[in-house]
C-alpha cells in the first residue's frame, strides 16, 4: 500500500489519541497496540475494496481509548463517548462521526456488517494470535492487576477464540495461520507444567518454618 496522506482532521484525532494512550500508560492497551493493530488493518484493508480508510484509522486509533478514561469493563462505551465528543472537534462531519462510532459498535460487539468494523475486527483478533501473543497476554494480566495463577484459572475465553475465531476476511485468516489455536494450546501447556511444579505455587503455608 501506498503511503496514505491522512487529512488535518485525522492527524488531530492521532495525535490526541497518542497522547491520551501515552498518558495512561497501560501495559498493553496503549499506542504501541494501536499501531500494531493500524499495521494488520492496513494489511487486510489491501485485499479490500470500498474501504474508507480514514474511518479505518479514525476507528482503529479509537476503539480502546476508553481504557484512559474508566474501568475497563466500560471502556467499549467510553471509547464511543469520546469519538462522539472529540472527532466533531477536529472536522469530521456529522456523517462521518456516526459511521466511526458505528463501526466501533460493531467492533464492540463483533457483530460487522460494515467492511471498517470486520477489518478492525480481524486486526485486533490477530493480536491474539500465535505463540508470541503470549507476551501481551502477560501484559493484560499486569494491567489488570492479575498474578500468574488468576491468568491460568481460567482459559475458557482463549479456548473460545481457538475454537471460533470468527475472522471476517481471508486476508487475516492467512495472517493467523492458525495462531489463535497454537496460543491457546500454549497456554494450556503451560497451566499444566505450572501446577506440576509444587514449588512454583508455594506460599507460606507450605513452609516448615513460621515466618
Amino acid at each position: 500500500m501506498e503511503k496514505f496522506q491522512p487529512s488535518d482532521k485525522l492527524s488531530k484525532i492521532a495525535e490526541f489519541c497518542k497522547e491520551k494512550y501515552n498518558e495512561a500508560d497501560l501495559e498493553q492497551h496503549n499506542w504501541s497496540h494501536i499501531v500494531r493493530n493500524i499495521y494488520r488493518a492496513e494489511e487486510i484493508a489491501e485485499t479490500k475494496e470500498d474501504v474508507d480508510m480514514e474511518v479505518l484509522y479514525a476507528a482503529t486509533m479509537l476503539h480502546d481509548i476508553g481504557t484512559t478514561i474508566g474501568e475497563y469493563e466500560n471502556h467499549d462505551e467510553n471509547s464511543r463517548k469520546l469519538a462522539k465528543e472529540k472527532l466533531p472537534e477536529f472536522g469530521f462531519s456529522d456523517e462521518e462521526t456516526k459511521k466511526i462510532v458505528e463501526v466501533l459498535k460493531e467492533f464492540a460487539e463483533d457483530e460487522c456488517e460494515l467492511i471498517e468494523a470486520k477489518i478492525l475486527s480481524d486486526a485486533d483478533k490477530l493480536e491474539k494470535s500465535s505463540l508470541a501473543s503470549i507476551f501481551n497476554t502477560y501484559k493484560v494480566a499486569k494491567e489488570f492487576g492479575r498474578n500468574i495463577e488468576e491468568m491460568l484459572d481460567d482459559l475458557s475465553k482463549y479456548q473460545k477464540l481457538a475454537e471460533e475465531s470468527g475472522f471476517h476476511t481471508e486476508k487475516a485468516r492467512e495472517m493467523d495461520n492458525g495462531g489463535l489455536q497454537e496460543r491457546y494450546e500454549s497456554l494450556k501447556k503451560l497451566k499444566n507444567r505450572f501446577y506440576e511444579r509444587e514449588d512454583f505455587t508455594a506460599s507460606e503455608e507450605n513452609l516448615k518454618i513460621d515466618i
